[in-house]
C-alpha cells in the first residue's frame, strides 16, 4: 500500500530476464507527477528502455502533451470525458495497477489470461482511435 507499495510493484513489472516487447500503459501524467518525483519516474523508464521495451500509451494531462518518439507511441485522451485515476501497465504476462486516487495502493497480477484480455481491450480502443 501507499507510494512505496506502488514503487515496489513497478520494480516487479520488469524484474526478470525478459527483453524487448511492448508494454501497454494507461495513466494520468498529472497524477503521476503529483505522486512521484521526476527521479522516481525516470528510474523505471530507464529500466524499461535498457530492456528494449517499447510502449503503447493512452494518457491524460491538463498540463502537457507527451509526443510519441522512438521509445513508444503515445495517444492523449480527453480527461474530462475519460478520467483516469490509475496507472496501468500490461507487459508480457504481468499486470500492474497503481491506484492514484484518494488512497494510494497497488495491485500486481501475473496471469497470461488477464494480460491478454486487457491487452485486447487496449488494442480495441487503440484501433478505434486510429480509424478516426
Amino acid at each position: 500500500e501507499g507510494k512505496d507499495g506502488i514503487l515496489s510493484l513497478n520494480a516487479d513489472l520488469y524484474e526478470n530476464d525478459d527483453q524487448g516487447g511492448v508494454a501497454h500503459l494507461i495513466y494520468s501524467s498529472d497524477l503521476l507527477d503529483s505522486v512521484f518525483s521526476k527521479e522516481e519516474r525516470a528510474k523505471y523508464k530507464k529500466v524499461r528502455l535498457e530492456k528494449g521495451v517499447k510502449t503503447k500509451v493512452f494518457y491524460t494531462s491538463q498540463k502537457t502533451a507527451i509526443p510519441s518518439d522512438d521509445s513508444g507511441e503515445r495517444i492523449k485522451i480527453d480527461s474530462e470525458k475519460y478520467p483516469i485515476t490509475c496507472d496501468i501497465s500490461i507487459y508480457k504476462d504481468r499486470v500492474r495497477i497503481g491506484i492514484l486516487g484518494k488512497k494510494l495502493s497497488g495491485i500486481f497480477i501475473k496471469s497470461q489470461d488477464l494480460a491478454n484480455t486487457l491487452r485486447s481491450l487496449f488494442n480495441l480502443a487503440h484501433d478505434s482511435i486510429n480509424k478516426k
